[in-house]
């Protein structure tokens, strides 16, 4: 393995190793000078190495090598690469850890850590896990608020104070504000309700009808004068915020009437001062001499965002009854306790947004983004689910994460061997998650083209030019799948087949044939079919060639051939190599064609089949005109007829035989035999005939084949011994087999019919058969 990073610093980190020892190791080596570690075989010495090594920078090129025996005894080992973290929290080298804690007056802000400090852990990536630690202000929460009382919030963080002041009549009891600190809000105060008693200096005519000697604010008390006296004025006293007694004339919630106490008289004005957020209905109603007003006074809401446009800022006015309030829009807060909206990042905590995996904060609101293999659950996303019926329960609309998957891809001919995810969990889907990694081989009958191991290995990832999930190739191609072929050529021992322009499919067949001098021994035929072998996985893998059925096996012998119509075929030594087969006709035919036939290497004779054809002689070409034939006998004369001859004129008589027999030499007439010796040559590569005139046979004297007695001038020229050679005794015994007693005979002058000689007595040189018959 050869290991070079891009990172400035980076290191070789030992996760588990586990050897046998003697017989697995592992060298460490760097492209710097004496950084080499050779042989190591137990955990001990590979840390004491790395430990050596140290860290590694980008110009660093890291070789670790592997020698096994192959015989798996041990689990083996892993390396991991890391890099150290740097960032905002610290440097930190690969498996250290620190505790985070947030500064005075901030605590955690990390939806998942409630504790006054996280442990953050430097990763084997180099990142800080968790990655980030948020501190964000102390808040308090929302204060308390007492009954009866108005609570004016300037803030929920540390340091800010909410101010408390009681509704009308009630009265404030202990400080008149709370102020958040580490501990929480300190003591809030309470409103006491203001007590009216029993005025001590009242007419001493009156009497109180209802109620005690006690009431509370707003509480009514009815009088009346005791007799003989009558009431003047208002027969109603209220106890006012101030804790005194008022005569009523009339009653409002929202506002309190002046003067506010005390008798009226006729001509004199009320007016009522209406509550913060209401004004009086009219300025004042005048007490007339019926003893009563002259119109009703009442407190009205004032809309304060219609009175004054600006009152909020750059927030938006909302009417209450009775009082307003400004608001930001979504994704916006207050500033302090100042109108002016601002953003609101909600990225900064887990509590202020709902996104799976990132936040990202934008103007007035935030976007969620996914991890690499996961997209955004969008209504595009949503519509495509539903198409494939996959459930949506509790996902959320651009705020869920969904992960990305691949479908299965087209094996073409191919199947999948190795998956390393959990497709199982999607397998009624169909599909393979982000990461999947599929090995891929052909199935039988397929190969891939151009492909070493013969097999492809793709992965489920993120296409940058998409940022869609898609296959990507890391070895091979599946779509290179195709017909498994055989190689363009195949050997066949002493045999023959030329496979262009056929077809070199799986469970192909083709016939082969055997060169000269071999025959086909079995089904002479070669098959694509499979061998197998053993992958870098180490497991059986496929490949394709010819297996050759049958051979191709020395000819040793000839065919038997059939004797023709008339006549007989004989052997010299069977059917065998250099065996002579010698045509014979019946007596009264003779022989159309070569009657000697030679056993040749590649198991065929030579020559071809000759035929038996009836004896016929021509009438004898008679020179002497005197001379005829006996009429007793007309033509056709066929073998062995015999005719006279007679003298046609008187006065003549016959000088030489008086008849003639039809014979088998040149098929015509011959006179009685003579006795004589005759000598015949014959050049190197004919066949040589001998014959004899009708009514004699042939005898063999001597023959040879070599040189003995004369160079023939016809033969060509050659280099020809200029000392007698040969085997005249193997030569003689041949030819007399062939042509003793025969009337006529055909020899084969060739070295394969002369082959029992057992040396070559002429060294080479040229020769020619010489017979004395």
């Amino acid at each position: 393995y050869i290991v070079m990073a891009s990172v400035p610093q980076w290191k070789l980190n030992m996760e588990f190793f586990e050897l046998e020892v003697g017989y697995d190791s592992v060298n460490i080596s760097t492209n710097q000078p004496s950084t080499a570690y050779s042989l190591l075989s137990t955990p001990e010495a590979v840390q004491q190495s790395l430990k050596a090594l140290g860290s590694f920078n980008s110009s660093t090129q890291l070789t670790i090598t592997f020698q096994s025996d192959f015989s798996v005894q041990r689990r083996g080992f892993r390396f991991s690469f890391s890099t150290p973290c740097v960032g905002s929290l610290g440097n930190l080298a690969y498996g250290m850890m620190m505790n985070y804690t947030c500064p005075f007056g901030s605590v955690l802000g990390n939806a998942s850590l409630r504790t006054e400090f996280v442990e953050v852990t430097c990763t084997m990536d180099g990142v800080f896990s968790p990655s980030a630690v948020l501190c964000v202000p102390k808040t308090c929460g929302r204060p308390s608020l007492p009954a009866n009382s108005i609570a004016r919030v300037g803030g929920l963080f540390l340091g800010n104070r909410t101010e408390y002041e009681c509704m009308p009549g009630y009265e404030l009891v202990g400080p008149s504000y709370s102020e958040c600190t580490l501990d929480g809000w300190t003591a809030t105060p309470t409103c006491r309700s203001i007590q009216c008693s029993i005025p001590s200096d009242r007419d001493p005519n009156l009497e109180i009808l209802l109620g005690g000697t006690i009431f509370k604010f707003g509480g009514l008390a009815i009088v009346r004068c005791k007799s003989p006296y009558t009431i003047s004025g208002s027969r109603t006293l209220l106890c006012d915020a101030s804790g005194n007694w008022c005569r009523v004339p009339m009653s409002s919630s929202t506002g309190r009437f002046m003067p506010y106490s005390g008798y009226l008289t006729v001509g004199q004005n009320l007016t009522l001062l209406c509550d913060r957020g209401y004004s009086p209905s009219l300025p004042y109603t005048t007490c007339e001499s019926s003893g009563s007003f002259r119109d009703s006074l009442r407190c009205l809401d004032v809309n304060e965002c219609t009175v004054n446009k600006d009152i909020c800022g750059s927030a938006t006015c909302v009417n209450l009854i009775g009082s307003y309030t400004c608001r930001c829009r979504d994704g916006y807060a207050k500033l302090g306790g100042t109108n002016v909206c601002v953003d609101v990042n909600e990225c900064r905590s887990r509590w202020t947004n709902d996104c799976d995996h990132y936040c990202d904060n934008t103007e007035g609101s935030y976007e969620c983004r996914c991890r690499t293999g996961y997209s955004l659950y969008t209504s595009e996303l949503s519509d495509t689910m539903t198409s494939k019926g996959i459930s949506q329960r509790g996902l959320k609309l651009n705020r869920s994460c969904v992960e990305q998957t691949c479908p299965a891809p087209n094996l073409n001919g191919s199947t999948v061997y190795w998956i390393s995810s959990r497709w199982y969990w999607l397998r009624s889907r169909n599909e393979f998650p982000y990461g999947t990694i599929l090995f891929v081989l052909p199935r039988l009958g397929y190969q891939f083209e151009n492909n070493t191991l013969n097999m492809a290995v793709v992965q489920c990832r993120r296409v940058a030019s998409t940022n869609m999930v898609s296959w990507v190739s890391l070895y091979g191609s599946l779509a290179n799948a195709t017909v498994a072929q055989c190689p363009n050529s195949v050997t066949v021992l002493n045999g023959n087949l030329n496979l262009a322009g056929l077809s070199r499919s799986f469970r192909t067949t083709h016939n082969f044939s055997c060169n000269a001098g071999f025959t086909v021994d079995g089904p002479g035929q070669v098959t694509c079919t499979t061998v197998f072998g053993r992958n870098f996985l180490n497991r059986r893998s496929v490949v394709y060639d010819w297996k050759v059925s049958g051979k191709c096996s020395q000819v040793r012998y000839c065919p038997g051939l059939s004797a023709p119509a008339n006549g007989r075929v004989s052997y010299s030594a069977l059917y065998f190599i250099g065996s002579l087969a010698v045509y014979r006709c019946e007596p009264g035919y003779y022989l159309n064609g070569k009657s000697v036939r030679l056993c040749l290497t590649n198991g065929s004779w030579t020559g071809a089949d000759p035929t038996c054809e009836i004896l016929q002689c021509a009438a004898p070409n008679i020179t002497d005109s005197v001379v005829s034939i006996d009429n007793s006998t007309s033509p056709p004369w066929r073998f062995n007829d015999l005719i006279s001859y007679q003298c046609r004129l008187r006065g003549y008589k016959l000088n030489g035989n008086a008849s003639a027999v039809c014979s088998a030499n040149a098929m015509q007439f011959a006179s009685l035999p003579t006795n004589r010796l005759l000598t015949a040559f014959a050049c190197d590569g004919i066949e040589q005939m001998l014959g004899c005139p009708a009514g004699s046979r042939l005898w063999i004297y001597r023959a040879n084949y070599g040189y003995e007695y004369i160079r023939p001038d016809n033969c060509p020229t050659g280099n020809y011994p200029t000392a007698p050679c040969g085997n005249p005794v193997y030569a003689t015994n041949l030819v007399r087999k062939l042509c003793n007693n025969q009337t006529s005979c055909w020899i084969p002058v060739y070295a394969l019919a002369f082959q029992s000689a057992s040396a070559d007595f002429c060294q080479g040189r040229s020769r020619y058969l010489e017979v004395n018959y």
